[in-house]
């Protein structure tokens, strides 16, 4: 950490910071997708496309982790892989946040994740494609009760809190390389200046 100063501690404070969100979302959606799966009915893509997301980010954050503190990180590669991460997790925050952000979850019932389930299935009996299919339909099923409502809204924000991280994370890479790059420039017009310097006799 000691090589890079404040840019360094910034990318370890973004990385950790990372991880929690990323276990509470993985934590979360695991537990949707276990009740619903209990009810013996299939989870909405949504929450299989949140949980395959999250859990492969938390393998890259511990991967980039460990190759920083080897000094061995490749910043290019990682600021490209962050931004690809970065268009994975804003395409499942909108996803996530498009009926989310009409729903009012104070006016739902208390109901358990089970129940919920059970309402959320029953509701949309009418379409003859879920009742075959047993699928879950996201949208009744995030407004079949209070607590279902509030955890979803939590991932929904976390989501959004882990691509401001990653916007801003790989600006500080950015810097990071410009800052390398500028270096390397500045060493190497010194070195220049020397070489060409009539005063200095390589061999006498």
């Amino acid at each position: 950490m000691a090589r890079y100063g404040s840019l360094g501690a910034t990318f370890q404070l973004a990385r950790l910071f990372q991880g929690c969100s990323l276990i509470a979302i993985i934590g979360m959606t695991a537990k949707f997708i276990s009740s619903i799966v209990s009810s013996n009915d299939t989870p909405p893509n949504v929450l299989i496309g949140t949980i395959s997301v999250t859990s492969i980010a938390v393998l890259y954050c511990l991967i980039t982790c460990i190759l920083f503190l080897d000094n061995i990180l490749p910043f290019l590669a990682c600021a490209a892989l962050d931004f690809l991460l970065l268009i994975a997790l804003v395409v499942v925050a909108v996803i996530l946040g498009k009926p989310l952000s009409y729903l009012k979850c104070n006016t739902l019932a208390n109901l358990n994740d089970k129940d919920a389930t059970a309402y959320a299935f029953s509701s949309h009996l009418s379409s003859e494609l879920a009742s075959l299919s047993g699928k879950i339909d996201y949208e009744a099923w995030i407004g079949a009760s209070k607590p279902i409502c509030y955890e979803t809204k939590a991932i929904w924000g976390l989501s959004i809190a882990l691509c401001n991280l990653l916007l801003a994370e790989d600006k500080e890479i950015l810097i990071q390389l410009n800052i390398d790059v500028l270096t390397l420039h500045t060493d190497a017009t010194a070195a220049e200046d020397f070489l060409g310097d009539p005063g200095v006799m390589l061999f006498e």
